[in-house]
């Protein structure tokens, strides 16, 4: 998430993040990289916020806790205030885990637009006459837009498919009795070769192991 925000905020040309379909929502994370964006979109009937920091596998204690929960306020804040939002407002999904429908995000100064699709909004977005827009460098040359989807990469829909904890441990515990009963049985092979696999692929869905390069959200 943080190498997300920072190449968002790094971006010579302005971003635009856009929390589409209706239904679907930008939450916890999410929430994060919508806002740190130059522009924040929703679509109709999405929302976002619950922005509260959890351990992934048991309880933080209070001090931990508490230490996570202020630098991810402070990281939010941050955000928020560089795009003209409502910081107060943004904060609030750190510390009271609160959510916004996209109306009420509009409403509270934390999005710029609801539209229902990739066109022009409907109604017109209000938009802040002193938010500010970083330019591309005066002396280049205009060029017409171009549009790219970015679709992820067979090993990034592998690694989200497998991401669920609960898979994870799955497959841990498959890869370790693989594992045992080739030292219980030597000379199988089989059982040893795919147990060490599904070990590597339960601890790369732990992010124990990264298979991509990159650090996880």
């Amino acid at each position: 998430m943080r190498e997300i925000i920072q190449e968002i905020v790094a971006s010579p040309v302005p971003v635009v993040t856009y929390v589409t379909p209706s239904g679907g929502r930008a939450a916890s994370a999410g929430f994060f990289i919508l806002e740190a964006a130059d522009v924040a979109a929703m679509a109709p009937a999405t929302n976002t916020g619950a922005s509260t920091p959890v351990a992934m596998f048991g309880e933080m204690d209070q001090a931990m806790a508490h230490k996570v929960q202020n630098d991810a306020a402070a990281l939010i804040r941050g955000v928020a205030t560089k795009r003209g939002r409502n910081a107060e407002l943004a904060e609030k999904t750190v510390y009271e885990a609160k959510s916004f429908t996209d109306k009420e995000a509009l409403d509270g100064h934390l999005i710029e637009i609801v539209a229902p699709s990739q066109g022009r909004p409907s109604p017109p977005a209000r938009w802040p006459r002193d938010h500010p827009l970083r330019r591309p460098q005066a002396d280049a040359a205009p060029a017409a837009p171009q549009v790219v989807d970015y679709s992820p990469s067979l090993r990034e829909r592998f690694i989200a498919a497998i991401a669920d904890p609960n898979l994870a441990l799955i497959l841990l515990i498959l890869g370790a009795l693989g594992v045992y009963v080739e030292f219980t049985h030597p000379g199988m092979i089989a059982p040893g070769v795919f147990g060490a696999i599904l070990m590597v692929v339960g601890l790369s869905a732990l992010s124990v192991l990264r298979l991509t390069g990159r650090e996880p959200l």
